[in-house]
């Protein structure tokens, strides 16, 4: 018997065939029961009704009623796997959470479609499968109230990343291409995948926070029904030469209406989102909800200095710069990160970090100013 503690939940489980966990999902995790008290807030809702639709052995289900609950009416734990819900149950009662729990083994499609047949519908829907969850979207928006939030994770990280391109395309009807930038290029298929497929349910998403946690994307999403308002202009393609390291990026209705030299073919991602990844006020709402004793200093450490990253990526274009590549590219020494970013910002443009790489940086800036500015930094010029 494996023992893990995670959060303020005790975990108890054996690895087999059909029982896993994975301890590199807890930052995700624990962003999902900041997000949970946020939409809490934010909905005026303290009566959160949640369906956990691939349990495992429990881990979100007793850190959701532990770590809110508060805000939180009942869980529906659901799992095909009735060896993994057993240590579910197991857990859940070591917890001592489970009169708030109610089980369901089914196949997860049809898990959603029982519940619109009992008149049963959920605020928050968690999907936390292995590979892409776009075959679940369609069912789970339909178990939503008309105004409730997805958290949706797709561990698809190689196909979105270009390396399997025919996957991408079939589970995201997107082209994904390797750039130095691939894991926000892949959290952006994910997005507008979503969106239009919550969209062909007559809803309308909009994410709230986005997250690329070295695993997994994980991206909670609003969603409300209703058909107005529909974000096509938030929809783009990206596009990169790949022998000057130049990027452009435009809107889906742009398509074929863009110049960019290159000496080389060019490279072309998307459809993707190219609308913003977090929601400010979002995020702002999750920091305060780290203010009260929910986290060991850890994991509240690890969730500020996350969200921070996310703070910063708010207002800022698309993709970001890996500097080590701009430097091999400009054959000079890479630049201390912060000293880049301070000059961008002394000559007035916007700079920052970014959570998908800690060697990214963001900016406004077009990538010639970018170069002479970095080969400045670098000789000491100022």
């Amino acid at each position: 018997m494996i023992v893990a503690t995670e959060g303020r939940a005790k975990l108890h489980y054996e690895e087999h065939d059909e029982v896993f966990f994975n301890p590199r999902g807890r930052l995700a995790r624990s962003m999902g029961v900041l997000a949970a008290r946020a939409f809490s807030k934010m909905t005026l809702n303290d009566r959160l009704v949640i369906a956990d639709a691939f349990t495992g052995i429990g881990a979100r289900v007793v850190r959701y009623l532990l770590e809110d609950d508060d805000r939180i009416s009942v869980v529906h734990a659901n799992d095909s796997s009735m060896p993994a819900l057993e240590f579910a149950i197991r857990n859940v009662r070591l917890n001592g959470v489970a009169e708030k729990v109610k089980f369901h083994c089914l196949e997860a499609r049809r898990f959603f479609w029982r519940s619109v047949q009992a008149n049963l519908f959920y605020d928050i829907i968690d999907i936390d499968v292995f590979g892409t969850p776009m075959q679940f979207i369609p069912f789970a928006v339909n178990a939503l109230k008309h105004k409730g939030a997805i958290y949706v994770t797709s561990t698809d990280t190689a196909p979105l990343c270009g390396i399997n391109r025919r996957a991408a395309f079939r589970n995201y009807g997107a082209v994904a291409e390797n750039f130095e930038f691939c894991h926000e290029t892949g959290a952006r298929i994910v997005i507008a995948a979503v969106v239009k497929a919550v969209a062909q349910q007559a809803y309308i998403a909009r994410p709230l926070f986005t997250l690329f946690d070295g695993y997994a994307f994980r991206i909670f999403v609003a969603v409300q029904k209703g058909r107005r308002g529909f974000p096509v202009d938030k929809f783009g393609f990206v596009v990169r030469c790949p022998s000057s390291g130049r990027v452009m990026v435009f809107k889906q209705k742009h398509a074929g209406r863009f110049s960019l030299d290159c000496k080389s073919d060019l490279q072309i991602a998307g459809p993707l989102w190219i609308g913003e990844l977090h929601d400010a006020e979002f995020l702002n709402q999750m920091l305060d909800e780290l203010n009260e004793d929910w986290f060991s200093e850890r994991d509240r450490s690890k969730l500020k200095k996350t969200i921070k990253l996310m703070e910063a990526e708010v207002g800022m274009p698309p993709f970001f710069h890996d500097i080590s590549a701009l430097s091999d590219r400009l054959n000079i020494n890479t630049p201390r990160k912060a000293d880049l970013i301070n000059e961008l910002r002394r000559r007035g443009f916007k700079a920052g970090m970014t959570h998908f790489s800690g060697l990214g940086i963001k900016t406004d800036a077009d990538f010639d100013t970018l170069a002479d500015i970095a080969v400045s930094v670098v000789k000491g010029g100022r």
